[in-house]
């Protein structure tokens, strides 16, 4: 296949998933599923120098951000980070990565 195939296979995966994360489903196992698919299939085939730490820094921020806005530091240990969902901090990379990855389309 070509690299434009997989791009263009990899945005309506990836819009079909922000659909489906925004409007459709409350179901935690779903979304981490169809996220982990996503980020597998982008690493496979359309992975690029610095999408890897641009990824993780991204997905990093969903935990930094809590903290940051926080007017008391005591009260970081009582963050609830446990309760994060696991498709949530790759949401953050998914859709950095994706608007990197348009950016340098249309440049």
């Amino acid at each position: 296949m070509k690299r434009e195939t997989y791009l263009v296979s990899f945005y309506v995966l990836y819009f079909g998933w922000l659909t489906v994360v925004t409007f459709f489903s409350p179901a935690t196992i779903l979304l981490n599923y169809f996220t982990g698919a996503i980020i597998i299939f982008y690493f496979l085939f359309l992975k690029e120098k610095w999408d890897l730490i641009i990824f993780s820094a991204s997905s990093l921020l969903s935990f930094l951000t809590p903290s940051m806005t926080l007017n008391d530091w005591k009260t970081f240990s009582q963050l609830p980070i446990m309760e994060i969902p696991f498709w949530l901090p790759f949401a953050w990379g998914t859709t950095v990565i994706a608007l990197r990855k348009l950016y340098t389309v249309i440049e």
